[in-house]
This record gives structure tokens, C-alpha cells and sequence, in this order.
């Protein structure tokens, strides 16, 4: 047996969930940590004896423990991998050269992993940090954690009452300059975020040899190295350097956001909003997470007492997997209470899927941020290895053990299921579409005011019959009647000094400028005479008036685009849904559809298809059917349009049954028939269309 090397260091660490004692090797050349098991450690402690034999039947002989000699060789193995042992002849520098040439990477392997995940160390912060820490030691003190926690009580209270300025000040800042100012905190937040990890470290003793930026599939993080947090046996103080970076996005969001409450508007109640939401969402959002090895996977990990959680969930979770499949009676990878056992195979599962549309999430915007070969290249790499090598690795798994599977009575039954479940991706089930559609009358005048003013007079009441161009009300604003007034003094002026400028000479220089003028005030007085016609409200069509907003009254000062009332036309019920390209081919074009009122829970009304979009809409007229507003078609802004972000096709139908009431705008669920497609046949068309898009062709 060769020898341990002389300069490894031993920790006691905290017990097991089990309660059984564990310890920590530290190599001090590469900073790696080594969690390592009673048995191992009374087998390291007999590791002179020299051979696996005579240290098994010492162990045996001295503790209440039970091992073999294969458990010894298995040590053995385990400090041969990590290079824990002393090289002193020619067998362990053969030995070590071996190991050497397995973990060698070839090119390839070294860009790609380098491509999905590599560090930078920018700064050695150890010294700086042993120099600073008495003047932060204050910040650990209770009265500091009395007055955070006042900060965060005090300013989610105060928001909650200002919720609505909140949510609207967020929305305003989705602009170059917003997302300019988002960044800035961001950076300021994680710096404050690692000094956190690294002050906490150094208060308990531990060395932080460097910190850096990390790059993760070309997403920069900065990073910390607590390795050190490894040799302090008390599991909450570990807990407490992974927490502490959160704690501090934590407390920065608490004061910013009792700031934000407190402060007039201005650029600095601007500033703490900003570090209020980035704090908010980057340490509830992404910190906390335990999917990744972000702070959450730590804190769960150390609070479960389970180090590398995700490699041995991962490893219970495929054995749970192989023994539903195929009933192989394997043993456990390893031997958990059987709740425990159930929440990891639980949170693995959970995991699986999570990063599977993460890494799905990240695959396509690496692709469009890209140019378009580059974006495809790093497109298969992102889907080859985070998804499909995980899948391949564990097919290899089950052809390794095809002999034992086959044997199984379980596997037959699982094909069996596998088939009809592959069957249902063939089958063409679907024979409807279901879409989100607005019911309204086929003539149907909303009536917005376009000026605002004091309502002076209502001259219709609800169901009274009304013609085109009739007038409904009046408004009255003194403040345009003034500017008119004001308006048309400055074009008499102008005109006198334009007749001047004909028998001055001083003032003929000045014509031009006269004129000018002229034709701006002129210009002026058109847009308040169209203001103070505004103030009529007439309807465009004829028909029933409908609608007339309860809140209100004659008297009244109404702003621009307050509703008044509806007219409702006396021609029919129309209804106006929108399908995706993928499912507009197999609309019926004359087909049978029925619409679902939403809120009403009387029967669906009958309706018949009478026109199918040939081309995509440019921009989505029924603003009520945007996701802005409570529907489901994603759109975004452009100019004072509403564009969608995919294609989407018009369909037009009418309600057959013409005694229905539609006294206002109704969305619903529109229920068309359609051709049937299968899951298979869909998916082919949409990537082909992706192809052809993406392409060019």
C-alpha cells in the first residue's frame, strides 16, 4: 500500500443526519475538501499496517465495525483518483502518470467545457479582507439585525399601499436607459453579495484565496472561494457563510425599498427603486434556487447534511426509475430514511426538469444573440450536452444491464405502455381548436372621449334608438375657449402687423417672419376648433345606445379616453378570434364553431365560420385579446400599435341565433372545428417552418 502524503490535513466535521461522525481531508496544494465516513477514517488511522487484509481485521477487531477487504481496496482507489498519495518510486509516478493521461481532456473536450463553464480569478482579497474585518464586525451585531428587520417590515407595509406607483415605475423602466441603470445595480449588488460570502469566511476563521468572475455558458457571475468553510465542524456557521450573500441582497433590498416608500420623486427614490427590484429578483429569483449550484443548493445541501445533493439524488432517482421500468431488484446507491429517500428522488425529478427548460431557455437565446451559424453551432452544443448526453448516458446504463432487463417480466409491461404512449404522438385525436375571441355587435360604436371636459349635458338615455350623427352629449371646457379666445387676439395682431409691413419699411424686413408666425397660430386655431367640435359627442352608426357608465353625472370633469356609453347596431353578433400559423390550415373555412362566454354559465352559442385570414395580421385590432390586457396573444408595443410577436391569422364568424342581447364586448373561449393532426405531424410542420424561416429560403 503506498503511503498518504505528509501534507494533507484532517477536520472534524459535523455529523450525519444519521448522526454518525464525518471528517475533512484537506489538500493544501489544490484547496480541495474531502468528506470522508467513520469507516474510512478508522481504516486511514491503521493505514501503516500495510495491506488491505491485516487493516480490514484490525478495524474488525478494535471498533464495532464490520468491513471487507474489498471496502479497504476501495479506499485505496479513492486516494489513488484524487492523488493523496506520496510518490517515492517508479510504480506511483507510473501510477500518478496514469491517472494523468485519464483526466487529460482532448482539444475538443477542453473548448467545449471551457465554452459551458470556466473561471477567472480576479483578485486575492485574504489580506484585505483580515485588515477590514474589524471595522464590519459591527454589521454581525444584533442591534444591526434589529434595524434590517425594522427596514424590511416597515417598507414591505409602506408598499403594499403603494403598489400600483410600484408596479408602474417598473414598467416605465423596461428602456435603454432603465435596463442601463438595472445593470449598474446589478454589479453593485453581487459585489456586495461575495464580500458578504468572503467576510463571513474570514469571521470564522477561514482563508479566501481568491475571488473572480465565472462564466456560465458565456453568462458572466462572480464568485467566491469559501472552500476553507469546509474544515469548521459547526454546521450552522457553514450555513451562515452560504447565506450571507443572500442576507446582504437582502438587507440592501430592505433599505432601498423603505427608501423607495419614504423618498420625494426624484433621481435618488429613482436609484433605491433600482436596487430594490434588482436585490428583490436576484435573490429570491436566482440565489435562493436549489436547481443550480447557486447559494440555495448549498444551504439545502448542508441543511440536509447531504454534500453533493444533486450527484446523489441524481443516482437515487435513476435507480427509482430503472426499478419502476424494469423491476431489476438492484440495491440502493445508498440507504436513506424512506422519507428522505422520497423528497430526493422528488427534488432530483424536479431538478431534471427544471434545467431542462432552462437549458432549453438558454439554447435559444444563445442562438438568436449570435450570428446565424455561430447561433446554430452553439445551439446543437447547448442541447447536445446539458440534454441529450444525460439521456445517452443513462441509455448506456440500461444496455449494460439488457440481459437482466430482458429476463424481467416488468420490461414487457413497460414496452407495452412505451408503444401506446408513442401511438398517441401518431394517432390524429384533435379535431378542434380553441382560441380566446371577442363577441360584439357586427356594428358596434364604443364612444371614447377624445377631449376632456365638464360633462354640460346627457341628451340619451340607455336603449334609446339613435341615428348616425346624432348628438349623444356635450361637454364644456372654459380653458379651450380661453386658448381659442387668446388664439384668435395673436392672428389679429399678426394681420395688422402684416398690413404694416406694406407701408414700413422697418417691418417689410420682417415679413417673412410675420408670416410664419401667421400660419403657426393659424395652424393652432384648427387643432382647438377640432378640440371644442370634440366636445359633441356624436355616434358613428346607428343603432341602440347601450352601456352608459354608471359613474357618471352631469357636472361631471371626464379626462381623455374615459368611456361614456356604447352603441350597439341593429345587424347581428360577430365574433373575432386569432389561430397560429401552425393550426390556420386545418380551420374548415366554412366550418361550425361555438363560443364560451366567459362568467356566463349559460349554454355555448352556435356560430359558423364566414372568413379565414389569408395572410398574418400586422398589428392585432382587438386590443381586449392582447396579454396586457387578459388575453392570450402575446404583443408588444410600437408606436401606439399593438403588434403581435408571432404570426397569428383573423377568423370571423357570426352567432346564428339572432336573438341574443349583446349589450358590450365579450371575450370567451371560440371553440372551431377543425382537420385532424397528430402530435407528430404538428411538431414535423413547425419545424419545418422554423428551417424554412430561419434560413432564409
Amino acid at each position: 500500500m503506498m503511503s498518504i502524503r505528509d501534507d494533507l490535513d484532517l477536520h472534524t466535521s459535523s455529523p450525519t443526519i444519521e448522526g454518525h461522525p464525518t471528517w475533512v481531508i484537506h489538500d493544501p496544494v489544490r484547496n480541495k475538501f474531502f468528506q470522508i465516513e467513520w469507516r474510512v477514517f478508522e481504516v486511514l488511522r491503521r493505514w501503516e499496517y500495510g495491506t488491505a487484509e491485516l487493516i480490514a481485521k484490525a478495524v474488525n477487531r478494535e471498533t464495532a465495525l464490520n468491513i471487507s477487504n474489498k471496502f479497504v481496496e476501495q479506499v485505496s482507489a479513492f486516494l489513488s483518483t484524487h492523488q493523496l498519495f506520496r510518490v517515492e518510486d517508479n510504480h506511483g509516478t507510473k501510477l500518478l502518470t496514469e491517472i494523468r493521461k485519464k483526466t487529460r481532456k482532448s482539444l475538443w473536450s477542453w473548448m467545449l467545457h471551457n465554452y459551458l463553464f470556466f473561471r477567472i480569478p480576479v483578485v486575492k482579497p485574504d489580506q484585505f479582507l483580515t485588515r477590514a474585518l474589524p471595522f464590519v464586525r459591527i454589521l454581525y451585531s444584533k442591534p444591526v439585525l434589529w434595524l434590517i428587520l425594522t427596514c424590511l417590515f416597515s417598507g414591505l407595509f409602506l408598499l403594499v399601499h403603494q403598489w400600483d406607483v410600484f408596479v408602474g415605475q417598473l414598467i416605465d423602466f423596461f428602456s435603454i436607459r432603465g435596463l442601463f441603470y438595472f445593470g449598474l445595480a446589478l454589479v453593485i449588488a453581487k459585489i456586495a453579495h461575495e464580500l458578504g460570502h468572503a467576510f463571513t469566511a474570514k469571521l470564522y476563521g477561514c482563508r479566501v484565496p481568491e475571488m473572480g468572475i465565472a462564466f456560465l455558458v458565456l453568462w458572466p457571475m462572480l464568485y467566491t472561494d469559501t472552500n476553507e468553510t469546509w474544515k469548521l465542524a459547526s454546521r450552522p456557521q457553514r450555513l451562515k457563510v452560504a447565506a450571507a450573500g443572500v442576507i446582504v441582497e437582502l438587507a440592501i433590498a430592505a433599505i432601498a425599498t423603505l427608501a423607495w416608500s419614504l423618498l420625494p420623486p426624484g433621481e435618488i427614490r429613482n436609484i433605491a427603486f433600482v436596487m430594490a427590484t434588482t436585490t428583490w429578483i436576484s435573490s429570491l429569483a436566482i440565489n435562493c434556487s436549489p436547481f443550480m449550484r447557486f447559494d440555495g443548493y448549498y444551504l439545502l445541501s448542508d441543511w440536509w447534511g447531504i454534500p453533493n445533493l444533486h450527484e446523489r439524488s441524481f443516482q437515487l432517482a435513476k435507480w427509482w426509475l430503472r426499478e419502476k421500468i424494469f423491476g431489476l431488484n438492484e440495491l440502493r446507491p445508498e440507504t436513506f430514511p424512506k422519507r428522505r429517500e422520497t423528497t430526493l428522488i422528488i427534488f432530483a425529478i424536479t431538478v431534471w426538469v427544471y434545467r431542462l427548460l432552462l437549458f432549453l431557455g438558454i439554447a435559444v437565446l444563445v442562438y438568436h444573440f449570435f450570428i446565424k451559424i455561430v447561433g446554430i453551432f452553439l445551439f446543437v452544443t447547448e442541447i447536445s450536452w446539458f440534454i441529450l448526453r444525460p439521456i445517452l448516458m443513462e441509455l448506456k446504463q440500461w444496455r449494460n444491464r439488457y440481459k437482466t432487463i430482458l429476463l424481467g417480466r416488468r420490461v414487457w409491461g413497460s414496452i407495452a405502455l412505451f408503444c401506446i404512449a408513442i401511438s398517441f404522438l401518431f394517432i390524429p385525436w384533435r379535431n378542434s381548436i380553441t382560441t380566446h375571441a371577442v363577441l360584439e355587435a357586427t356594428s358596434h360604436n364604443v364612444i371614447y372621449l377624445n377631449t376632456s371636459g365638464r360633462l354640460d349635458s346627457l341628451l340619451v338615455s340607455s336603449g334609446q334608438k339613435v341615428k348616425s350623427g346624432q348628438l349623444l352629449g356635450q361637454l364644456k371646457n372654459p380653458e379651450l375657449s380661453f386658448l381659442l379666445q387668446q388664439n384668435n387676439n395673436k392672428i389679429t395682431a399678426q394681420k395688422e402687423l402684416r398690413k404694416s409691413a406694406t407701408m414700413d419699411t422697418d417691418f417689410r424686413k420682417q415679413i417673412a417672419v410675420i408670416a410664419a408666425k401667421l400660419i403657426r397660430l393659424q395652424t393652432e386655431r384648427t387643432a382647438l376648433l377640432e378640440k371644442i367640435d370634440n366636445l359633441n359627442i356624436r355616434t358613428s352608426i346607428d343603432g341602440n345606445v347601450t352601456e352608459i357608465s354608471p359613474d357618471i353625472s352631469t357636472g361631471q370633469w371626464l379626462g381623455v379616453g374615459q368611456k361614456l356609453t356604447s352603441v350597439k347596431g341593429q345587424f347581428g353578433i360577430k365574433l373575432t378570434g386569432y389561430v397560429n400559423e401552425e393550426d390556420v390550415f386545418r380551420v374548415h373555412k366554412t366550418g361550425s364553431c361555438q363560443f364560451y362566454r366567459l362568467g356566463a354559465f349559460n349554454a355555448p352559442y352556435t356560430c359558423r365560420i364566414v372568413n379565414v385570414g389569408h395572410s398574418a395580421e400586422r398589428v392585432l385590432e382587438d386590443a381586449i385579446l392582447a396579454s396586457k390586457y387578459g388575453g392570450n396573444i402575446s404583443t408588444s408595443v410600437v408606436g401606439n400599435e399593438l403588434v403581435p410577436d408571432q404570426a397569428i391569422y383573423k377568423i370571423s364568424a357570426i352567432v346564428e341565433n339572432h336573438e341574443i342581447e349583446v349589450n358590450r364586448e365579450a371575450i370567451g373561449m371560440l371553440k372551431v372545428d377543425a382537420d385532424r393532426k397528430s402530435l407528430i405531424k404538428r411538431f414535423w410542420r413547425w419545424s419545418a417552418a422554423v428551417l424554412i424561416r430561419e434560413s432564409g429560403l
